[in-house]
């Protein structure tokens, strides 16, 4: 069945206002494992693990000046059961990626980007933050191969949610909300290039 999928944001004077529509079919298909670019994997980030930390710590160094939030409140988003803070990471062909969730070994999996994704089931609704791409990786595609994963989870917890509710239940429709300052032009073309407008 086709449900409608809407994401959509507020505006003040710092922030952009990217509305999006579209309609989506079933996307039970995807899963962790499975990306829209077979190159690269999406797992949680694991706070416990010193190469997961270190490559935020990386990720983060010249973001706001130096400053970002993210490394402190990492392991706050790893461990809220309405999160699902995750990493891409490149796709290897081992069983170190299966086990990577309670893996806190360090292995040669540094991590290129990371997203947060927090359900908000009250308002039928997700928000995307804290979007980060490592610096030796950016202009590659990676911010929207990773958001364009984030909206296929949500169109498979989505059509999860419709599935287990009664057969005589309204489908509902989740608001994918996310935003950016007016000056993060990359992020800007990235919301473009995945269907934000």
């Amino acid at each position: 069945p086709l449900h409608c999928f809407e994401a959509s944001l507020h505006m003040t004077n710092a922030i952009v206002c990217l509305p999006m529509t579209m309609i989506v079919s079933s996307a039970l298909s995807f899963s962790m494992e499975t990306l829209p670019n077979p190159g690269y994997q999406l797992r949680p980030f694991n706070p416990k693990r010193k190469s997961d930390c270190a490559s935020l710590e990386e990720i983060c160094a010249n973001v706001y000046g130096g400053t970002d939030y993210l490394p402190a409140v990492a392991a706050s988003y790893a461990e809220d059961p309405d999160c699902s803070f995750l990493a891409l990471t490149k796709n290897h062909d081992d069983k170190h990626n299966a086990t990577a969730k309670n893996d806190t070994t360090d292995g040669n999996e540094n991590i290129l980007a990371v997203a947060n994704y927090k359900r908000m089931p009250a308002q039928n609704s997700a928000w995307i933050e804290a979007v980060r791409t490592h610096p030796n990786h950016r202009n590659q595609g990676l911010a929207s191969t990773l958001l364009r994963s984030l909206v296929e989870f949500a169109k498979q917890e989505n059509d999860n949610n419709n599935n287990n509710n009664n057969s005589y239940a309204p489908c509902t429709s989740t608001n994918i909300l996310t935003c950016t300052i007016r000056s993060n032009k990359g992020m800007l073309r990235t919301f473009d290039k995945v269907g934000f407008t």
